[in-house]
């Protein structure tokens, strides 16, 4: 198999528009394989897809079976246990069997030659490849009240993005819609790191795989010559309060430890991250609990 397509979610997305888009690619559905790995049980996610009047991410896979191969996993995580990104990816990880493993956002749409952008960047060798997102203002042809109605298109949706016109830069600040490397390098860097310094949707998560990438095997990230888009969603995330700062602080000097050290493996560095955590573990703790209540009540709720 050539692509394995790792996304993930904590009961909070509302949508997983990855799904339809990668099956209306122009590629062979028998070299694609998306891994989508939900942190609670089905129960949960179910309950919260209903709640919108959205599809669930099961409704969905089957809708596009056909075209598209999609394995779901649940890790039956309660609740009381903080939204972490890099520990969900990681189990998709695990699961990947394609030559070239790429992480992305659930709730994005990609054109449809997006695969076809992905395998040229990889053919000219070790590359990490790279993403950049544009985001819609509001919901495509409908109110912000019907907004689980509106247009999903990627044509549509760029249209009323602001960002859509301009340049499509080389390098790729949020490498959160894609990071995509060859499943060898993604085992040698031991993968996202676990450790709960990284905890939340509010983290560095990608800005320290993509550091680890470069010591690996140097200058080699790229970005694509297309974009992806972000439909608009109800969200209630605020990265600019100050309970945050130490959030980043944090995994800023966890992640210039692996730069001064030139260490590529997450292991290496676990004391430091369990050090940096005792040091200020009131701080973060406070942020974690408030991050996971403003995700969940941005996303668990509906915008009148």
């Amino acid at each position: 198999m050539r692509h394995s397509i790792v996304a993930w979610d904590s009961s909070f997305r509302n949508a997983f528009h990855l799904l339809r888009s990668l099956a209306e690619t122009d590629y062979d559905r028998d070299e694609v394989e998306l891994i989508f790995v939900e942190q609670r049980a089905k129960a949960v996610a179910d309950e919260v897809a209903t709640t919108h009047g959205v599809a669930s991410v099961e409704q969905v896979a089957d809708d596009v079976g056909d075209r598209l191969r999609v394995e779901i996993c649940y890790l039956d995580q309660r609740d009381d246990r903080p939204y972490h990104p890099g520990r969900l990816i990681n189990a998709g990880l695990a699961l990947a069997s394609g030559t070239v493993v790429s992480t992305m956002d659930a709730d994005v749409l990609v054109p449809a030659d997006f695969f076809r952008a992905l395998d040229d960047a990889h053919a000219k060798g070790n590359r990490v490849a790279t993403m950049d997102r544009v985001e819609a203002s509001k919901p495509c042809g409908v109110p912000v009240s019907d907004w689980t109605h509106q247009i999903i298109d990627y044509d549509r949706v760029l249209a009323i993005c602001p960002r859509a016109k301009l340049p499509i830069p080389e390098t790729v600040t949020n490498k959160a819609p894609l990071l995509s490397a060859r499943r060898e390098h993604w085992r040698a860097i031991g993968g996202y790191d676990a450790h709960r310094i990284f905890s939340t949707g509010y983290t560095l998560f990608g800005v320290d795989v993509s550091t680890r990438f470069g010591l690996l095997l140097g200058p080699v990230e790229r970005g694509l010559p297309i974009r992806c888009v972000h439909p608009w969603h109800p969200t209630n995330m605020r990265r600019g309060e100050e309970i945050f700062r130490c959030l980043f602080e944090v995994q800023r000097r966890a992640i210039g430890w692996s730069r001064r050290m030139r260490s590529f493996d997450v292991r290496e560095r676990a004391a430091i991250s369990d050090a940096l955590f005792e040091e200020h573990r009131t701080a973060l703790e406070d942020a974690i609990a408030v991050a996971e209540r403003s995700m969940r009540e941005g996303a668990r709720s509906t915008p009148g």
